[in-house]
């Protein structure tokens, strides 16, 4: 890999539907123009996301029963509203959803950033706001969706089930002597 990360963004993506892996185009890309119903939905989701992040924050406010405290609130979640954008960690599938092959992917971007750091004397610990871990997380999250870690992905996770293919070949021949 090089020294740069990788920030291209993807053209395809798998995706597993009843067990079958699907590797299907990427729709949706920066300075594609929505239509209706893709703002509504986008929009939608925006929404979500300022709610359920600055839900604990309105709720403490409305405990208090204080309105300095949920005039704070208030302000905190205009403020967060002002200011919020998706980014990867935000929009990512759960890891239990991954393919295996997005696993992997996910597994090489973290070990090519963390060295990274390490050369620079920093490790993932070093970033404590939540603005830098969104940024690292974003960053890893390019990287494993990149198209030379998506190959180098599916070159691992295939020559693993060849190997894990071999050995079970290599079991049975074991058991049939038994």
């Amino acid at each position: 890999m090089s020294d740069q990360l990788q920030t291209e963004v993807p053209t395809e993506k798998a995706i597993t539907i009843a067990g079958v892996e699907f590797i299907l185009p990427v729709k949706y890309f920066e300075g594609h123009v929505l239509n209706v119903n893709e703002a509504r939905v986008l929009s939608q989701t925006w929404l979500e996301n300022v709610r359920n992040n600055t839900a604990k924050h309105v709720k403490a406010g409305a405990d208090e029963a204080n309105e300095t405290t949920m005039d704070e609130a208030i302000a905190a979640v205009t403020e967060y509203a002002g200011t919020y954008e998706f980014n990867a960690a935000s929009s990512g599938g759960s890891a239990s959803s991954l393919t295996p092959e997005q696993k992997e992917a996910n597994k090489i971007a973290k070990e090519y950033v963390r060295e990274k750091l390490a050369a620079k004397g920093k490790k993932f610990k070093d970033f404590a706001t939540d603005e830098e871990k969104d940024k690292l997380a974003a960053a890893i999250q390019r990287m494993a969706e990149s198209d030379g870690v998506v190959k180098l992905a599916r070159k691992r996770v295939a020559a693993a089930k060849k190997d894990t293919a071999a050995l079970a070949e290599s079991a049975a021949e074991e058991l049939d002597d038994l």
